[in-house]
């Protein structure tokens, strides 16, 4: 168990270590129930989601676990097999930590997210503090991460800042306001930056960033930038009867520049006539490039 609660951070954009096959298939459940393509950073996952990283949880449980046995009553099977853990996990220092016993595991993960611990002591782990812990430690490599990647930035800088802090992560609002996955998935895409433009289709298929400008402006109304998600919402003339049909989102920002436009605040507006909009915009793109 405690080798399932080690303090592995997977990174902002799920690269930096190798995940678990339990973490993996975390992630891919996340991923599904957001309707997010499998390129999606896997902090940016979580973060959508409201959902700590899973080996935070198994963190929790553990703590949970060590202390059901060292308030076991003195002489039971549970408080001898606490005791006996504790007294074989002082000589592991040299040991791998895999191949350490199970309260010496323990004491590893919590040293690793900064919490002292000394399985002699037979004291009680706070499991909030562990999960906490684990989490800030998280969000520590995901800010470090961040500037070095353009989904990262879109996302924990643009559209989400506060998530970078314990106080304010936690799962946005419109993921329980608007059940129906397909009603709100054009809307995760854009707060994601996982979307239908060409910015994030480009990406796929290795087109540099300055190429991958809008296809539909050529059309309407000359030369477009890059297809990026304040394209899509404030500048493609593609969209323009989507923007009059919701004013009420676009009336704050009137007069600012795009690239002004604060996107948190943005997307703080009523969640519903939001993903309204954006399915809206998915369904006119779809519809754009579908063969008549």
């Amino acid at each position: 168990m405690a080798a399932a609660a080690r303090p592995v951070v997977s990174g902002g954009a799920g690269r930096s270590t190798p995940l678990s096959e339990p973490e993996l298939q975390h992630l891919r459940f996340l991923r599904r129930l957001l309707a997010l393509p499998r390129s999606t950073p896997a902090a940016t996952i979580l973060a959508e989601a409201g959902q700590p990283p899973l080996h935070a949880r198994w963190l929790r449980q553990a703590a949970r676990l060590w202390n059901s046995l060292v308030t076991a009553p003195e002489g039971s099977m549970p408080r001898l097999f606490v005791q006996a853990a504790a007294a074989v996990a002082v000589d592991c220092a040299d040991v791998p930590p895999q191949r350490q016993p199970w309260a010496a595991q323990l004491a590893h993960s919590l040293r690793a997210v900064g919490l002292t611990f000394e399985p002699l002591h037979m004291d009680k782990i706070s499991p909030d503090s562990a999960q906490q812990a684990t989490l800030r430690l998280h969000l520590a490599r995901v800010t470090q991460e961040t500037p070095a990647h353009t989904r990262l930035r879109h996302y924990f800088c643009d559209v989400r800042p506060e998530c970078c802090s314990l106080d304010g992560y936690g799962r946005p609002p419109y993921v329980t306001e608007v059940r129906e996955r397909r009603c709100r998935r054009g809307l995760t895409e854009l707060r994601t930056g996982m979307h239908w433009g060409a910015e994030e289709q480009g990406r796929r298929t290795g087109t540099p960033r300055e190429q991958r400008v809008c296809p539909h402006c050529p059309a309407l109304d000359g030369p477009g930038g890059i297809e990026d998600t304040r394209h899509i919402l404030f500048v493609c003339p593609l969209y323009a009867a989507e923007r009059e049909r919701w004013p009420e989102l676009f009336h704050e920002f009137l007069g600012l520049p795009p690239a002004s436009v604060p996107l948190s605040a943005f997307f703080q507006q009523s969640n519903t006539e939001l993903a309204a909009l954006a399915a809206a915009c998915r369904k006119k793109a779809r519809d754009a490039v579908s063969p008549q």
